[in-house]
């Protein structure tokens, strides 16, 4: 009785000839994803290199020497104090 079952069923699928097949092209199509949970540790973000608090200019001894010696002078003290011996 099973057998008589089996060759009806493979007589059918000859006549009408529908067999399964493989496409020939993949879909481009990809299934959608849900977004992940946010993890609660927050990533490491890019440091940024602090500006210096005062630009320096690139001066002589000369040129510092004489503003020393200018401001000494508008203040009214004596240069001697800060001279070596």
């Amino acid at each position: 009785m099973k057998n008589m079952k089996i060759k009806k069923f493979t007589d059918f699928i000859v006549e009408n000839g529908q067999t399964t097949t493989k496409p020939d092209v993949r879909p481009t199509t990809k299934p959608g994803t849900k977004p992940g949970r946010p993890s609660p540790i927050p990533s490491t973000r890019p440091s940024v290199s602090p500006d210096p608090k005062a630009k320096l200019s690139k001066s002589s001894e000369k040129e510092i020497s004489q503003k020393f010696m200018k401001a000494m002078k508008k203040r009214g003290e004596s240069i001697s104090k800060y001279i070596k011996k």
